[in-house]
């Protein structure tokens, strides 16, 4: 038996006990979890493969459709995430119909915001950029993405930035470091390509 510095006395067995309520708890959870999935019939037509994007891992997912509504997700088996999927993930199915959910595009007209078509808003960001680029030269353009992005999202930005600022200052929080869900943090790589600056948003 050994004696801490708080004071408090845990012997070897003591912890292996504790150790081992905690893996039955487990066990016990997982269980009881598996039980109510074949308790609760299943009322879906087919299932689509997806990717869950709450994240930069990307786990596969199977979304569960009836009459053209999510009914529920389930992770993959054959994704790399071995059918296993976290809490955010198996909330997916509540996503599409949250209250407000912006479903079109929105543009700013006299300090308000109002519905416009695709076309009208990817018309009016293109605007933008360019009078950027043309009042305060291509470096002041940079791209930064999400961790979530796909390979081909990552290299229609990259098109992009490249095309539109002549530089490569693209990155996205995987490629940097990996960023917290709680905060949001704008990085860019300075002009001398050696370094990465940030700040907080």
């Amino acid at each position: 038996m050994s004696k801490s510095e708080d004071g408090l006395d845990l012997s070897r067995r003591d912890l292996l006990r504790i150790a081992g309520g905690v893996a039955a708890a487990n066990v016990l959870g997982a269980a009881t979890w598996g039980a109510l999935e074949l308790m609760v019939p299943s009322t879906v037509d087919a299932w689509h493969k997806s990717v869950c994007r709450f994240c930069g891992t990307g786990c596969g997912i199977q979304i569960g459709m009836r009459d053209g509504r999510i009914l529920d997700v389930r992770g993959d088996e054959l994704a790399h995430n071995k059918g296993v999927i976290c809490v955010k993930g198996s909330m997916t199915r509540a996503l599409p119909y949250v209250e407000g959910r912006l479903t079109q595009p929105k543009v700013r007209r006299n300090g308000t915001l109002v519905e416009a078509s695709w076309d009208e808003a990817l018309d009016f960001v293109a605007g933008r950029l360019s009078h950027l680029r043309d009042q305060y030269g291509a470096g002041v353009l940079a791209a930064f993405g999400s961790g979530a992005l796909t390979n081909a999202e990552k290299m229609v930005s990259d098109a992009v930035t490249i095309r539109m600022a002549a530089n490569s200052m693209t990155s996205r929080c995987g490629q940097v470091w990996t960023l917290s869900c709680a905060s949001a943090r704008v990085c860019w790589i300075e002009p001398d390509l050696t370094t990465v600056s940030s700040r907080c948003v």
